[in-house]
C-alpha cells in the first residue's frame, strides 16, 4: 500500500515538474525574452548550470548572463517543446529554439538570419524550484546557420554563451 502510495505521489511531483519547466521556457525564454526578473522566479539561488562543451559548472548569475546574451544576440526567440519527459526530480526536453541573429554573437556580426538550432536539456527540481541544468546544443549548426566562416576561440573549450 505505501508503494502505491508513493507511485503516485512521485507521478504527481513529476507531472508539476513538467509544468514548471514548461513555464520557465514559456515566461523567461519565449515570452519574456531573457527576463531576469521571471529567470529568479524559477531558478534556485544555489543552482548549478552544466553545459556541453568543457567549462566547468557556473551559478545562477553566470547562467542568467548567458541567457541575457542569447536573447540579445538573437531577437524574437521562441521555443518550440518537443518531447518532456519526468520521473521524479528530473525533466528533460528536447526542443527547438528559434531566433534572429540581430546583434553579435560568439564574434560573429548580425546576419539578420532567422535561426533554428536543437537542444537537449535534463533539468533537476527541487522544492519547486531549478536547481541543476545540463545541456547539449547543436552550437555548430547554429555558427553555421549565422554565417561563421570558422569555429569562434571562444568556443573552443573556454567560454561559451548558452541559454
Amino acid at each position: 500500500m505505501i508503494r502505491g502510495r508513493y507511485l503516485i505521489e512521485e507521478g504527481r511531483m513529476s507531472e508539476a515538474n513538467k509544468k514548471l519547466v514548461e513555464r520557465y521556457y514559456r515566461e523567461v525564454m519565449t515570452l519574456g525574452q531573457g527576463d531576469t526578473v521571471k529567470f529568479d522566479e524559477f531558478v534556485s539561488t544555489d543552482a548549478v548550470l552544466h553545459n556541453s562543451y568543457s567549462n566547468p559548472p557556473v551559478g545562477p548569475e553566470e547562467w542568467k548572463k548567458r541567457v541575457q546574451i542569447f536573447t540579445t544576440s538573437f531577437s524574437d526567440v521562441e521555443i518550440t517543446l518537443g518531447e518532456v519527459l519526468a520521473e521524479g526530480d528530473s525533466v528533460a526536453t528536447q526542443m527547438i529554439y528559434r531566433g534572429t541573429h540581430t546583434a553579435e554573437f560568439l564574434g560573429v556580426p548580425a546576419s539578420g538570419v532567422r535561426v533554428a538550432v536543437d537542444e537537449i536539456q535534463i533539468m533537476r527540481i527541487q522544492d519547486g524550484m531549478i536547481v541543476e541544468r545540463r545541456s547539449v546544443i547543436d552550437m555548430i549548426n547554429l555558427l553555421a546557420q549565422i554565417g561563421a566562416t570558422e569555429i569562434p576561440a571562444s568556443y573552443r573549450g573556454s567560454t561559451i554563451p548558452g541559454t
